[in-house]
């Protein structure tokens, strides 16, 4: 099987009121690091482990924290 790639970009815009405007770059802003938010450009692959971050069925075992192992990777969506 070969080796999937998939990056995930945040986006690059900033929404101001009418009456502001915008001076600062794509570039800067691509730049900044804020605590809690994930980094400009995360690159994933198949078969690295990730965490889960969010309850998604506690009954079954998907619960924040839990380490799992991506399998297939597609658009807005990792199988693990």
């Amino acid at each position: 099987m070969p080796e999937q790639n998939h990056v995930c970009l945040l986006v690059d815009s900033v929404e101001m009121g009418d009456d502001q405007v915008m001076v600062i770059g794509m570039e800067f802003l691509n730049t900044i690091i804020m605590a809690g938010m994930p980094p400009h450009r995360l690159a994933f692959k198949v078969g690295v482990h990730v965490i889960l971050l969010r309850n998604l069925d506690a009954t079954s075992g998907l619960y924040n924290g839990t380490h799992l192992i991506s399998w297939r990777l597609a658009w807005r969506l990792i199988v693990a």
